[in-house]
This record gives C-alpha cells, structure tokens and sequence, in this order.
C-alpha cells in the first residue's frame, strides 16, 4: 500500500508532459512485446503446420507402398495358386528321380532327405535334400538348368565341393523345395 501511495506522489510531482512521455513509452513498449508474442507464436505454428503435412506426405508415402506391396503379394499368390492348380499330384521327389535318369546321374544321388513345413497361407513347402557324388560341373549345370525351367521348383541350397576319389568331378549337396497346397490331411 505504501508502494502505491510514493508511486502516485511520484506521479504528482511530475510534469504534464513527462507524465505523457511514460505513458506513451509503457504502450509503446507493450505494444512491442504483445507484437513480439503474437510474430514469435505465429511463426511457430507455422513452422508446426509444415512439419505436420511433412509428416502427412512422409505417412502417405508409406501407406502407398505398403499397399503397393500388398498388391503386389497378391498377385503372386494369384500366379502361385495357379501353378499349384496345374499339377495338383506333384511329387517332387519324383520330378527329381525323372530328371536324373534323363541326365544320367541317378547313380551318382548318395543320399536323400525329404521334409515337410507347414507354412502360414494355406500352404506347405516340401523341402528334398539330394547329395551327389562324383560329378561333373557340365551335369551339375545340366540339373540346375532344368530345375530353373520349372516354376513349381525353387533352389534353396546349393554346396559344391571337389571330390576327393574321382579327379574333376565334384561333390554336391544340393536342396530345392516346392510349395503346395496345405490341405487338412496334410496337416
């Protein structure tokens, strides 16, 4: 209270004109911080708005290829089912057997592993694991080559070494694996 009262006493003491110059200097200067306030929070939503529709493109970027993806996975699984609907009885223990008669190195196959994995999807990939012995490359290329030719067969392994008892042939492990329908009594 005794603050207020030496202020208006100040006050009183002063000139007209000073009392005029103070007045003007405190809306002034008001003026000028409630004018820095408004510029400072004008500029940061704007800088918060482009940063939102960057992030809105960012998001939206990634949402198309996310479904570009999907669409893309769709067809596949449309070309798979068909493939898969061509040969319904495929064996590819059997397809492998053929070729390597045909190729000639059904004596050379040493041993044999057939598996099955049950797949999300309504599928199943049946994996064959072949190791041969005593090869030569050119037979070895022979068999990859008509493995590739057949959309329904995949290579997922291939491990070559040289033979130890024939000179220039090699040994190889070699694991291709197909899908196919999972039914419910494969399961």
């Amino acid at each position: 209270m005794q603050f207020i009262q030496k202020l208006y006493a100040y006050f009183d003491t002063l000139e007209r004109a000073k009392v005029y110059r103070y007045i003007i200097v405190s809306v002034v200067g008001t003026l000028l911080l409630a004018g820095a306030g408004l510029y400072y929070v004008h500029r940061t939503i704007q800088s918060l708005q482009s940063e939102l529709e960057e992030i809105n493109d960012l998001r939206s970027s990634r949402v198309q290829s996310i479904l570009r993806r999907i669409e893309h996975v769709k067809q596949q699984r449309t070309e798979v089912n068909a493939i898969l609907a061509e040969d319904e009885a495929f064996k590819i223990g059997g397809y492998l057997d053929e070729k390597l008669d045909l190729l000639g190195i059904a004596t050379n196959k040493k041993e044999e592993t057939a598996t099955q994995v049950v797949l999300d999807d309504n599928y199943r990939e049946s994996v064959l694991s072949v190791k041969f012995a005593e090869i030569t490359m050119k037979q070895l290329t022979e068999l990859l080559n008509i493995i590739e030719q057949n959309k329904r067969i995949y290579t997922k392994a291939l491990e070559i070494t040289r033979s130890t008892k024939v000179p220039r042939t090699i040994d190889v492990s070699l694991t291709i694996a197909t899908l196919q329908p999972r039914t419910a009594t494969s399961e």
